[in-house]
């Protein structure tokens, strides 16, 4: 019983559906084990007559998944939309509008933070075995727009309408894959959160700033009207304002969780959730090993998923009659051979769906 609970915990089915620490764990499985030794039963987390102490391995599993050099949470649903809201109030080329535009597309693309921000306001990094001023992250260059038939789409407000795809050069990787393109196709739904729109505001806002064109576009206006480099500094605040008001968390160690680095943990975690492959990921999210398993967390969104492929109905359970009694009908003629119809593939998947 008390394995199941702690597995629980680990896998973040808590008020706020975080990953707890294995110490705080630990003291909450001391503290149910005193239920048991207050009316003289054996401790089921020390007891040495136990065959397998399941509570201990389990906390030493997460305590080795904590050592994972520089952990990150994923961006809920719920700080998604929160930074939505924020940026949809705010002036067009501020420091939230930008943000977000590069947080829509960072959903399918998980970029790493050298890809497209900075660490200074005024200055940006650039390549080191490169042309010399070359910038590591995204220019204007960078990106193109294409119609549905493939046909490239300029860059004028007028001209959205005619955006099926986008296509984006990534100048400068972690993997040495430089100037490898990748294309995003659009969401006709979703717009608020389409890659392609997202990508074409960030251009668009490029082309408003009169942004160089040798300059990473990672840029925004402050108040005063300086054009300043998005940096790690103001994702990592507007982040972990989003964790605070969305969630509750005020612990600042919780809270120094969200970086730029969420954006990729998030990334890898959305195409996980839905089912796709690990080579899938490991394309598109431009990984040439299994690393991004380390980023993997324990959603409510695989939770629910989990369940519902899981999920048996009284159906799948039971050989009903009608079964049994096409089953012996079919048998009757077997000695004839004959070669299978429709009929008969579809009466014997669902013959073995019914008995499995």
């Amino acid at each position: 019983m008390l394995g199941c609970w702690v597995l629980s915990i680990m896998k973040g089915d808590n008020i706020l559906g975080l990953n707890i620490r294995s110490s705080t764990i630990r003291n909450y499985v001391k503290a149910a084990a005193k239920l048991y030794t207050a009316r003289r039963l054996a401790d089921p987390f020390e007891s040495p007559a136990l065959e397998i102490n399941y509570p201990a391995v389990l906390i030493k599993a997460l305590k080795a998944y904590e050592s994972i050099p520089n952990r990150r949470e994923i961006i809920c649903d719920a700080m998604l939309e929160h930074i939505e809201r924020l940026a949809r109030q705010a002036p067009q080329d501020s420091l939230y509008a930008s943000f977000f535009n590069w947080l829509a597309w960072s959903r399918y693309s998980g970029p790493r933070r050298s890809e497209w921000c900075q660490t200074r306001k005024t200055k940006f990094d650039t390549v080191e075995n490169g042309p010399p001023g070359e910038s590591q992250a995204f220019r204007l260059d960078d990106i193109s727009f294409y119609d549905a038939d493939g046909r490239e789409v300029p860059l004028h407000s007028d001209n959205w309408h005619k955006v099926k795809y986008a296509s984006v050069r990534w100048r400068f990787q972690k993997n040495n894959e430089n100037g490898e393109t990748i294309k995003y196709y659009e969401d006709e739904i979703n717009v608020r959160w389409c890659p392609c729109s997202a990508l074409w505001n960030i251009a668009l806002r490029a082309v408003r700033l009169g942004i160089p064109a040798h300059e990473p576009i990672a840029q925004h206006l402050t108040d005063k009207g300086d054009r300043h480099f998005i940096t790690d500094k103001d994702v990592k605040s507007i982040l972990q304002d989003a964790a605070k008001q969305t969630l509750g968390i005020t612990d600042r160690n919780v809270l120094a969780r969200w970086t730029c680095h969420s954006l990729r943990v998030t990334a890898a975690n959305e195409l996980h959730r839905l089912g796709f492959s690990d080579l899938y990921i490991k394309l598109r999210l431009r990984w040439k090993s299994d690393a991004f398993m380390n980023y993997l967390r324990h959603t409510v969104h695989v939770a629910r998923n989990h369940t519902k492929a899981l999920s048996l109905s009284k159906a799948n359970l039971e050989l009903q009659k009608s079964n049994l009694d096409s089953m012996n009908s079919k048998f009757k003629g077997l000695h004839v051979y004959r070669e299978p119809n429709v009929d008969d593939i579809l009466w014997e998947k669902n013959f073995y769906a019914a008995a499995a």
